[in-house]
Protein backbone atom coordinates (compact mmCIF):
# COMPACT_ATOMS: atom_id res chain seq x y z
CA UNK A 1 0.00 0.00 0.00
CA UNK A 2 2.48 2.49 0.72
CA UNK A 3 4.04 2.39 -2.81
CA UNK A 4 0.61 2.58 -4.38
CA UNK A 5 0.22 5.66 -2.54
CA UNK A 6 3.93 7.17 -3.91
CA UNK A 7 2.02 6.12 -7.34
CA UNK A 8 -0.58 8.41 -6.59
CA UNK A 9 1.72 10.79 -5.94
CA UNK A 10 3.55 10.42 -9.21
CA UNK A 11 0.65 10.42 -11.06
CA UNK A 12 0.07 14.37 -10.09
CA UNK A 13 3.35 14.78 -11.12
CA UNK A 14 2.33 13.57 -14.42
CA UNK A 15 -0.01 15.30 -15.01
CA UNK A 16 2.02 18.84 -14.77
CA UNK A 17 0.97 20.22 -11.40
CA UNK A 18 4.10 19.81 -9.41
CA UNK A 19 1.87 18.26 -6.66
CA UNK A 20 3.57 15.15 -6.67
CA UNK A 21 6.19 15.79 -3.41
CA UNK A 22 3.28 17.28 -1.34
CA UNK A 23 0.92 14.36 -1.20
CA UNK A 24 4.05 12.18 -0.39
CA UNK A 25 5.43 14.61 2.43
CA UNK A 26 1.81 14.83 3.44
CA UNK A 27 1.56 10.88 3.33
CA UNK A 28 4.82 10.29 5.65
CA UNK A 29 3.51 12.95 7.82
CA UNK A 30 0.09 11.40 8.42
CA UNK A 31 1.84 7.93 9.07
CA UNK A 32 3.88 9.28 11.70
CA UNK A 33 1.42 11.40 13.70
CA UNK A 34 -1.50 8.66 13.51
CA UNK A 35 0.39 6.42 15.56
CA UNK A 36 1.15 8.81 18.18
CA UNK A 37 -2.49 10.71 18.42
CA UNK A 38 -6.17 9.78 18.38
CA UNK A 39 -7.15 13.65 16.77
CA UNK A 40 -5.70 13.09 13.41
CA UNK A 41 -7.97 13.62 10.66
CA UNK A 42 -6.23 13.77 7.70
CA UNK A 43 -6.07 10.33 5.54
CA UNK A 44 -3.95 9.99 2.60
CA UNK A 45 -7.20 9.31 0.95
CA UNK A 46 -8.07 12.99 1.78
CA UNK A 47 -4.78 14.34 0.97
CA UNK A 48 -4.87 12.72 -2.51
CA UNK A 49 -8.29 14.08 -3.02
CA UNK A 50 -7.25 17.93 -1.97
CA UNK A 51 -4.21 17.70 -4.44
CA UNK A 52 -6.58 16.30 -7.28
CA UNK A 53 -8.89 19.13 -6.79
CA UNK A 54 -5.85 21.24 -7.19
CA UNK A 55 -4.97 19.97 -10.46
CA UNK A 56 -8.52 20.89 -11.63
CA UNK A 57 -9.04 19.41 -14.93
CA UNK A 58 -7.62 16.42 -17.36
CA UNK A 59 -8.70 16.58 -20.99
CA UNK A 60 -8.88 13.27 -22.34
CA UNK A 61 -10.37 13.97 -26.02
CA UNK A 62 -10.61 16.89 -28.23
CA UNK A 63 -12.92 16.76 -31.28
CA UNK A 64 -12.17 19.55 -34.05
CA UNK A 65 -14.20 20.39 -37.48
CA UNK A 66 -14.85 22.99 -39.86
CA UNK A 67 -18.21 24.11 -39.83
CA UNK A 68 -19.80 26.19 -42.61
CA UNK A 69 -22.86 28.34 -41.59
CA UNK A 70 -25.22 31.26 -43.79
CA UNK A 71 -26.44 33.76 -41.70
CA UNK A 72 -29.13 35.84 -43.28
CA UNK A 73 -30.62 39.37 -42.64
CA UNK A 74 -33.91 41.01 -44.34
CA UNK A 75 -34.79 44.24 -45.25
CA UNK A 76 -38.37 44.73 -45.48
CA UNK A 77 -40.43 47.83 -46.21
CA UNK A 78 -44.08 47.67 -45.27
CA UNK A 79 -43.90 43.88 -44.21
CA UNK A 80 -42.29 43.18 -47.63
CA UNK A 81 -38.60 42.19 -48.22
CA UNK A 82 -37.29 43.96 -50.39
CA UNK A 83 -33.24 42.67 -50.19
CA UNK A 84 -31.93 39.83 -48.79
CA UNK A 85 -27.95 39.79 -47.23
CA UNK A 86 -26.68 36.63 -47.01
CA UNK A 87 -23.30 35.60 -45.21
CA UNK A 88 -21.16 32.68 -45.49
CA UNK A 89 -18.43 31.75 -42.62
CA UNK A 90 -16.39 28.81 -42.10
CA UNK A 91 -15.97 27.81 -38.83
CA UNK A 92 -12.94 26.46 -37.30
CA UNK A 93 -13.44 24.93 -33.67
CA UNK A 94 -12.60 22.56 -31.44
CA UNK A 95 -14.17 20.71 -28.47
CA UNK A 96 -12.78 19.18 -25.02
CA UNK A 97 -14.14 16.58 -22.91
CA UNK A 98 -12.22 14.88 -19.78
CA UNK A 99 -12.59 14.89 -15.76
CA UNK A 100 -12.94 17.96 -13.37
CA UNK A 101 -11.71 16.90 -10.09
CA UNK A 102 -13.40 19.69 -8.39
CA UNK A 103 -16.46 17.26 -8.14
CA UNK A 104 -14.26 14.61 -6.72
CA UNK A 105 -14.48 13.44 -2.50
CA UNK A 106 -12.41 10.97 -0.26
CA UNK A 107 -15.29 8.59 -1.66
CA UNK A 108 -13.76 8.10 -4.88
CA UNK A 109 -10.75 6.55 -3.76
CA UNK A 110 -10.30 3.50 -1.72
CA UNK A 111 -7.47 1.82 -0.39
CA UNK A 112 -8.28 -1.75 0.77
CA UNK A 113 -4.92 -3.41 1.79
CA UNK A 114 -3.23 -3.69 -1.54
CA UNK A 115 -6.46 -3.02 -3.31
CA UNK A 116 -6.91 0.17 -4.80
CA UNK A 117 -10.45 1.62 -6.10
CA UNK A 118 -10.62 4.72 -8.13
CA UNK A 119 -13.96 6.00 -9.22
CA UNK A 120 -13.17 8.96 -11.35
CA UNK A 121 -16.20 11.39 -11.54
CA UNK A 122 -18.42 11.46 -14.77
CA UNK A 123 -16.99 13.00 -18.41
CA UNK A 124 -18.11 16.43 -19.30
CA UNK A 125 -16.99 19.15 -21.86
CA UNK A 126 -14.52 21.09 -20.54
CA UNK A 127 -14.14 23.74 -22.78
CA UNK A 128 -15.62 24.27 -26.47
CA UNK A 129 -13.97 27.10 -29.08
CA UNK A 130 -14.24 28.84 -32.36
CA UNK A 131 -11.00 29.68 -33.58
CA UNK A 132 -11.17 33.01 -35.19
CA UNK A 133 -7.95 33.01 -36.58
CA UNK A 134 -8.30 30.00 -38.73
CA UNK A 135 -12.09 30.84 -39.58
CA UNK A 136 -13.25 33.31 -41.98
CA UNK A 137 -16.26 34.97 -43.46
CA UNK A 138 -16.00 33.66 -47.57
CA UNK A 139 -18.84 34.93 -49.01
CA UNK A 140 -21.07 38.23 -47.89
CA UNK A 141 -23.98 39.19 -50.62
CA UNK A 142 -26.24 41.85 -49.69
CA UNK A 143 -28.35 40.73 -53.01
CA UNK A 144 -29.77 42.06 -56.23
CA UNK A 145 -29.10 45.99 -56.43
CA UNK A 146 -27.23 45.70 -53.15
CA UNK A 147 -30.91 46.19 -50.95
CA UNK A 148 -29.86 43.77 -48.36
CA UNK A 149 -29.12 45.78 -44.85
CA UNK A 150 -25.17 45.98 -44.63
CA UNK A 151 -25.09 43.48 -41.30
CA UNK A 152 -21.67 42.00 -41.89
CA UNK A 153 -20.43 41.91 -37.79
CA UNK A 154 -23.91 40.71 -36.55
CA UNK A 155 -24.07 38.16 -38.77
CA UNK A 156 -20.72 37.03 -38.39
CA UNK A 157 -21.86 37.00 -34.59
CA UNK A 158 -24.79 34.90 -35.41
CA UNK A 159 -22.79 32.33 -37.35
CA UNK A 160 -20.21 32.32 -34.91
CA UNK A 161 -22.62 31.37 -32.18
CA UNK A 162 -24.57 28.85 -34.56
CA UNK A 163 -21.31 27.39 -35.41
CA UNK A 164 -20.43 26.62 -32.12
CA UNK A 165 -23.72 24.97 -31.58
CA UNK A 166 -23.37 22.80 -34.45
CA UNK A 167 -19.56 21.88 -33.33
CA UNK A 168 -21.00 20.72 -29.61
CA UNK A 169 -23.83 18.63 -31.53
CA UNK A 170 -21.31 16.96 -33.33
CA UNK A 171 -18.66 16.12 -30.81
CA UNK A 172 -21.63 14.68 -28.92
CA UNK A 173 -23.11 12.70 -32.23
CA UNK A 174 -19.48 11.12 -32.61
CA UNK A 175 -19.87 10.31 -28.53
CA UNK A 176 -16.87 12.25 -27.44
CA UNK A 177 -17.36 11.71 -23.52
CA UNK A 178 -17.39 7.94 -23.89
CA UNK A 179 -14.05 8.36 -25.82
CA UNK A 180 -13.11 10.85 -22.90
CA UNK A 181 -13.82 8.49 -19.95
CA UNK A 182 -12.51 5.17 -21.93
CA UNK A 183 -9.17 7.25 -22.34
CA UNK A 184 -9.41 8.56 -18.36
CA UNK A 185 -9.53 5.26 -17.47
CA UNK A 186 -6.72 3.80 -19.31
CA UNK A 187 -4.66 6.46 -18.59
CA UNK A 188 -5.45 6.17 -14.65
CA UNK A 189 -5.10 2.37 -15.05
CA UNK A 190 -1.48 2.85 -16.88
CA UNK A 191 0.16 5.19 -14.45
CA UNK A 192 -0.92 2.67 -11.36
CA UNK A 193 0.38 -0.68 -13.00
CA UNK A 194 3.68 -0.18 -12.02
CA UNK A 195 3.41 0.10 -8.17
CA UNK A 196 2.07 -2.82 -5.97
CA UNK A 197 -1.08 -3.22 -5.55
CA UNK A 198 -2.12 -6.49 -6.21
CA UNK A 199 -5.77 -5.02 -7.70
CA UNK A 200 -6.50 -2.02 -9.50
CA UNK A 201 -9.99 -1.12 -10.18
CA UNK A 202 -10.68 2.03 -12.06
CA UNK A 203 -14.17 3.02 -13.22
CA UNK A 204 -16.04 6.46 -13.96
CA UNK A 205 -19.06 7.05 -12.40
CA UNK A 206 -22.38 7.07 -13.65
CA UNK A 207 -24.53 9.44 -14.88
CA UNK A 208 -27.44 8.69 -15.97
CA UNK A 209 -29.13 12.27 -16.39
CA UNK A 210 -26.08 13.25 -17.86
CA UNK A 211 -26.87 15.39 -21.75
CA UNK A 212 -24.33 16.20 -23.68
CA UNK A 213 -25.32 19.01 -24.87
CA UNK A 214 -26.70 20.39 -21.90
CA UNK A 215 -23.32 20.02 -20.20
CA UNK A 216 -21.92 21.88 -22.60
CA UNK A 217 -23.51 24.94 -21.80
CA UNK A 218 -20.67 26.63 -19.07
Amino acid sequence: MFKGWIGIASLLTILGVGLGTGIAAAFYWNRLTSVETADVVTTPDSVVVQQLQQVGELVTAKFTADIPVQATSDRTVAGVSIGTTELTYMARGEVAAGIDFSAITAENITVDGATLTVVLPPTTILDKKIDVTESEVVAYNRGTLGLGPDRAPELQDEAENEALMRLVGAACDGDILTLAQKKAEEQFAALFSGFQFEAITIQSASNPNQVCRGDSDG
